[in-house]
């Protein structure tokens, strides 16, 4: 049995500012021979700053949590600075 949740949110604050937040939930769970559930949380945000028509750049975080019964926790945390440009 799988049961998922997932957002998704953009917002322009301005036309060279931009939010982004997704996030999201798994709970997996075997009832086979033994009981096996996994659960998953994750969640991004990203702020986006045009500088240029082909240029932004970007402040990200990022959140990831997994439980697996027998295995401690894992979780990570990520913070990102980004300057991104496309040219055709």
């Amino acid at each position: 049995m799988s049961n998922v949740a997932q957002l998704y949110v953009s917002h322009g604050f301005s036309r060279v500012i931009n939010l982004t937040v997704r996030g999201g939930y798994a709970h997996n769970e075997s009832t086979q021979v033994k009981s096996y559930k996994i659960e998953t949380i994750n969640g991004l945000a990203v702020l986006d700053y045009s500088l240029t028509r082909s240029t932004k750049l970007s402040l990200s975080q990022e959140y990831s949590h997994f439980d697996i019964p027998g295995i401690p926790a894992y979780e990570r945390l990520v913070t990102m600075l980004a300057v991104s440009t496309e040219w055709q």
